[in-house]
């Protein structure tokens, strides 16, 4: 039970600016890249590998994409 309250301690979850080819790449190439479901996972393979993606990830070991959206001008605009 210790060790799991520490992990869970450790995990924090952040939002990140990503190009869709980068992603993608860490999704299929890296051990320790999780995604929470399969169709999550589906949804940015079939992406455009130059969109533009705001990505919601918690961090610790394993990193786990949570959600991942195309940004369009007017996210940009607003959020940023």
């Amino acid at each position: 039970m210790e060790a799991q309250s520490a992990v869970e301690k450790k995990e924090k979850e952040i939002l990140d600016i990503e190009l869709a080819i980068n992603l993608k790449d860490s999704i299929e190439n890296s051990p320790i890249t999780k995604v929470a479901s399969q169709e999550l996972k589906d949804k940015i393979l079939a992406i455009d590998d130059f969109e533009l993606l705001k990505v919601t990830k918690t961090i610790g070991s394993p990193i786990t994409i949570k959600d991942a959206e195309i940004l369009n001008e007017e996210m940009i605009e607003h959020e940023f």
